[in-house]
């Protein structure tokens, strides 16, 4: 397999183990932010716990949230890379006329507002031009899931706002009734931001299924040539120019027919190569 394929392929294992990391402390943090809501409960109700109960509580809240906070950070540096390597096998497949640079591919996550829908719009066009329909790729559906992710993602950026919101109220108010309707919030948000990486972890092995499909697709073509490492033919003995020239028309009306049965150019284009090549004389 190419490099640039081999190399997307093994990232996503990485993406994957960490983004599942993630959403297993996000529920021990879950878990830890419902223990503080009984104890913000039973102190409403007049009920007074333990000073080792409340700092384990406290302790605990702290640091999952820690936890879940190192995690996430590595899981979106993680995509990140992979998202720019992914897009770059875009054109080892040959998919022409694409509207973002792979460097696009990281900038979209990280300007403010683009952030909301760039992505999405990458992540498309990944899938599009992952296909094997060539050069009529845009044509293609575009994938469910990606747009079930990326629903889920901006339900998950507004509910998070709910959250802080709700939790500047609960430190205003010093009320044991709010903060427990903050952290009922925040719990909600959390569900929702561990739905999200489990769809990241659904797209990324559905859109390296796709390359790779497309990729053994276009291998059974002829569209690739051989492996640079792969031990070149025996040439002949001190060839004629003549033959040389003939040898190299050949070799170059073959990779074009390649191109052309594997949809890759359209009938008009590999006509008009045909002809150059068998004018080039």
């Amino acid at each position: 397999m190419r490099d640039e394929f081999s190399e997307a392929f093994k990232l996503r294992i990485a993406v994957s183990v960490f983004f599942g990391l993630t959403v297993i402390t996000q529920l021990a943090y879950v878990a830890a932010l419902i223990g503080e809501i009984d104890i913000f409960n039973r102190r409403d109700r007049g009920e007074l716990p333990s000073l080792i109960e409340i700092t384990e509580s406290n302790d605990f809240v702290a640091g999952a949230g820690s936890f879940v906070f190192f995690l996430a950070a590595i899981s979106v540096i993680l995509l990140l890379i992979w998202t720019y390597r992914t897009y770059q096998n875009l054109r080892a497949l040959r998919a022409e006329d694409t509207r973002f640079s792979p460097g696009w591919t990281i900038a979209g996550w990280l300007i403010p507002v683009v952030n909301l829908l760039m992505p999405f719009f990458v992540f498309q066009e990944m899938w599009k031009a992952s296909s094997t329909e060539r050069p009529s790729w845009r044509q293609s559906p575009g994938d469910s899931v990606i747009v079930l992710w990326w629903a889920v993602g901006l339900i998950g950026v507004i509910r998070s706002t709910i959250a802080a919101v709700l939790r500047d109220e609960a430190i205003d108010d010093l009320s044991f009734g709010a903060a427990s309707s903050s952290n009922w919030a925040l719990v909600i948000m959390i569900l929702f931001s561990a739905g999200y990486a489990l769809l990241t972890i659904a797209v990324l092995w559905r859109l390296a299924g796709r390359q790779r499909s497309t990729y053994d697709e276009f291998v059974a073509a002829g569209v690739y040539r051989e492996s640079p490492d792969a031990a070149p033919p025996p040439a002949s003995a001190d060839p004629s120019p003549r033959d040389r020239d003939a040898a190299s028309r050949e070799i170059r009306l073959a990779e074009l027919a390649r191109l052309a049965d594997a949809g890759l150019i359209s009938g008009e284009e590999a006509a008009e190569r045909r002809r150059r090549i068998l004018d080039d004389v």
